[in-house]
This record gives C-alpha cells, sequence and structure tokens, in this order.
C-alpha cells in the first residue's frame, strides 16, 4: 500500500516502562509484510472491508489458526486506527475495516488450537541432570511460579524479598498490577545460586565474564 512519507517517522512501537520495545513489533511486521505483497500498488484510501477479508483467506489458506488469523485482522484495525489518528489515512477507512467480524468457531475451514497443557513433571525431573544450574534455576523458578519463560529470564535479585521465611517476588512491571507472587521457602529454592552477581541484573543475560562461573558449573 502507498503510504505517506512521513509515516515511519512518526511511528512509535510499544514499550515497556523500561523503554524496550514489545514483541509486537514484529508481529505488525508480519502483518504488514503481507498487506504489501497484495496491496503493494493500493492506496491506503482505496484499502476496503474485502481487501481486510482477502488478506484474512491468504492467512487462512496458509493453515493458519481462526485465533490467529483473528488477531492479525486485529492488528490491521489497530494499524489503521492508530494512521487515522496521525491523519496519514482517512477515518472512513479505519470505520469501514472495524466493520469486518472475526471467524466464528465452527463457521470457517481454519483450524482450532489445542489448549496448552503443563509439562509433566517427570519431564522435566529427566532434563534437569544435564542443566546447569543457572538454566535449572529459571526451570525451578517457573515451576515454583508458574510464570512464563521470558518472566523467569527477566528476574533479579533485588525484587525477590528474602527478609522473610517465604520469598516473595514483586515484578519490575505487569501488564496489569503489580502482583506479589510467592516463590516457596527460601532454603528450599536457594534462588542465590541462579542469579547474575550483581543485585540488578537479569537472569536471562547470559552475556559477559560476569556470568561464565555461573554458567560452567553444573
Amino acid at each position: 500500500m502507498r503510504r505517506s512519507p512521513d509515516s515511519n517517522s512518526n511511528w512509535k512501537p510499544h514499550r515497556t516502562p523500561d523503554g524496550k520495545p514489545t514483541s509486537e513489533i514484529y508481529e505488525c511486521k508480519i502483518v504488514v509484510r503481507a498487506l504489501r505483497e497484495l496491496y503493494g500498488d493500493t492506496s491506503v484510501a482505496e484499502f476496503g472491508p474485502l481487501a481486510l477479508k482477502a488478506a484474512r483467506q491468504k492467512w487462512v489458506n496458509e493453515k493458519r489458526s481462526r485465533t490467529e488469523c483473528n488477531r492479525r485482522v486485529g492488528m490491521v484495525k489497530r494499524i489503521f486506527k492508530w494512521a487515522a489518528s496521525e491523519e496519514l489515512a482517512p477515518q472512513s477507512v479505519y470505520h469501514a475495516l472495524a466493520t469486518v467480524t472475526g471467524l466464528k468457531m465452527g463457521r470457517t475451514v481454519a483450524h482450532e488450537t489445542d489448549p496448552i497443557g503443563p509439562v509433566e513433571e517427570s519431564v522435566v525431573d529427566a532434563i534437569l541432570p544435564f542443566l546447569n544450574r543457572h538454566v535449572r534455576g529459571l526451570f525451578e523458578f517457573q515451576r515454583l511460579t508458574g510464570c512464563r519463560p521470558g518472566g523467569a529470564c527477566s528476574i533479579r535479585r533485588c525484587d525477590i524479598e528474602t527478609s522473610g521465611a517465604i520469598g516473595m517476588y514483586t515484578p519490575p512491571y505487569h501488564k496489569a498490577t503489580r502482583p506479589r507472587i510467592s516463590v516457596g521457602r527460601l532454603r528450599a529454592t536457594r534462588p542465590t545460586p541462579f542469579h547474575r552477581p550483581h543485585r540488578t541484573g537479569r537472569t536471562g543475560d547470559l552475556r559477559g565474564p560476569a556470568v561464565r562461573p555461573i554458567r560452567s558449573p553444573r
């Protein structure tokens, strides 16, 4: 699609409170790439609901799941909403795209995804002996808290309260509120062996000589 010359300079990706871009920027690039392949020579003002449905059908043909197709369509709508707010696209285009409804379960050939279940404890126990203590600590932290890998890699020692018998982890930022998460009894969890030497270092940062003594022993 043809766009305004200064559109890139006005656009700013979503960022976390510490200033880092979120993963949504990569999702946006995937969606925009597909639109440009189909409508690279089409004016933004001429992009309408039928064009959006055609892009959605392209993703259905690529065997994307129903929820993934709906998520990408929603992202296209948000892109045009932002463009309309910056006067880079007519507001009528966004309002027209907003009329496109999502694919309904049982009414489309797009397949459904299976629910993501927990990993069996026996599988985790079998893997732990082959991990160094840094990665093993991340596994144990996920097991105790139920957090995602990204959340485990971002923890810092200064975010874990160690004054009591039960360790409490408070994320530096959260998409909703800042919860306080129990990490179990400190003697049992022993969080220090798998942390970086300094209190503000993130456990997922494996670069630099400071972490080498932590990476090598098993």
